[in-house]
């Protein structure tokens, strides 16, 4: 009985050692990855995302806190640009870590691209396809006191990018928000919105998800961002796509197209990290809810 129970406490142990001497690497990786921000970080966002081209990573999950969380105040702002939705929490921010971070990285704000009909709008594509809406939801490195100062740094914002593709069935929370346009028409005003948890706007992704280093110029700086490609789309139907298009400037016309140009890949590496087996397109369908989240979502909206 005493060799059985040492063979199965060596066993548990080697296996122990196993996983740790593994997730070591895989932080390496990810350690790794941010280095590349030096010799790649100055290349222009946005790109095509194409599985063919995309290089294997494996790092461990990415870790969502506080998704959950019922925010203070959500807050919808027409900037003249972009629809921005900004969130105070009383407490507990979400933030992301795992995965490519070295560090947290708390949530900042969101905003949308989209242009003058449905074949145009998204500022990357996926495999060469444009898409109506993009969403980009923004994180900063939490050792930086706002997301401003994280933009100063090399090392200090992520973006999380979702495609919305068109359907026929109603998303009940972009309904929500498209409802609210009329109230922020005109640039530079605002409107309180429902307080929402993120987990019912962005979709949560642990693994299979692209990777890219990729910079925002403007005139006078270069904010060097890493971004994260989500594959499952969100559902948007038509009707909802043409209340974006309400939202008027400066100049008092339609923002009709605040969407960057594709830019060449060039020498930088696109990563797809710890793939699924699901490898025959870029992007994955439409995801159906289940019951449970879709009742969650109800009562949240309801109240």
């Amino acid at each position: 009985m005493g060799i059985s129970i040492s063979f199965f406490l060596t066993q548990s142990d080697t296996q122990r050692r196993s996983t740790r001497n593994k997730n070591e690497n895989i932080d390496d990786k990810a350690q790794w990855f941010q280095t590349l921000v030096d010799k790649q970080g100055h290349l222009e966002s946005p790109i095509d995302i194409c599985l063919s081209v995309a290089k294997p990573l494996d790092l461990i999950p990415i870790y969502w806190h506080y998704l959950d969380v019922i925010p203070k105040k959500v807050k919808l702002t027409n900037t003249g640009r972009t629809l921005l939705m900004s969130i105070n929490y009383f407490n507990d921010r979400p933030y992301l870590c795992g995965g490519p971070f070295c560090g947290d990285f708390e949530f900042s704000q969101l905003h949308f691209h989209w242009g003058s009909n449905d074949m145009e709008g998204s500022e990357h594509s996926a495999d060469g396809v444009i898409y109506p809406l993009e969403m980009h939801v923004f994180y900063f490195r939490s050792i930086y006191a706002t997301h401003e100062d994280a933009l100063r740094e090399k090392d200090g914002v992520t973006a999380l990018v979702y495609f919305f593709k068109l359907q026929e069935e109603t998303n009940p929370i972009i309904q929500l928000l498209v409802e609210a346009i009329p109230l922020i028409q005109n640039a530079h005003t605002s409107t309180r919105f429902k307080n929402i948890p993120l987990q019912f706007i962005l979709k949560k992704f642990e693994r299979d998800y692209f990777l890219y280093w990729g910079a925002v110029k403007t005139t006078t700086i270069i904010h060097r961002i890493f971004w994260l490609i989500c594959r499952e789309p969100i559902g948007i139907t038509r009707e909802q796509m043409e209340r974006f298009r309400i939202l008027l400037d400066e100049d008092e016309k339609p923002i009709l197209c605040n969407y960057r140009q594709i830019q060449e890949r060039g020498k930088r590496h696109l990563f797809h990290v710890s793939s699924s087996t699901v490898k025959y397109a870029t992007l994955l369908p439409i995801t159906q809810e289940d019951e449970e989240f879709r009742m969650q979502r109800e009562i949240i909206i309801a109240c």
